[in-house]
Parts: structure tokens; sequence; C-alpha cells
């Protein structure tokens, strides 16, 4: 899932079941995989706070943050 790949699962809307799809499948040959659950805050990068209080009340932080 590396360079863009990510962000189109997103916009899409596929990111949830393509990688808990891609967890289940390599949990089973890495145990590092196992049990991964995406979450819909995992969607969205934080807005930095400098930007939220530069901003004068017009952006708003995303869920989960």
């Amino acid at each position: 899932m590396e360079g863009h790949r990510f962000y189109d699962l997103v916009r899409w809307g596929e990111a949830k079941s393509t990688l808990e799809s891609y967890s289940t499948f390599e949990g089973g040959i890495l145990p590092t995989y196992k049990g991964l659950n995406f979450k819909p805050e995992n969607e969205y990068f934080p807005i930095p706070q400098t930007q939220i209080d530069r901003s004068g009340g017009a952006l708003t932080q995303n869920t989960g943050y």
C-alpha cells in the first residue's frame, strides 16, 4: 500500500474492506498483521493545531483526534 494506493482506497470508499482483507490474508503468514482493524478515524490525518488556530474557526479537527 505504498505511495498513492491508500489515498485512492480512501477516495473510493474501499479502505476499510481492502485493508482488513489484506490484514486477514497476511495475518496467516505474518503474526504482526493478525487482528488489525481499520477504523473510520484512520482514514484522515489530524489537522495541525496551529492551522486550526490560524483559521479563525473555519477549520475543525477531524473526528478521532
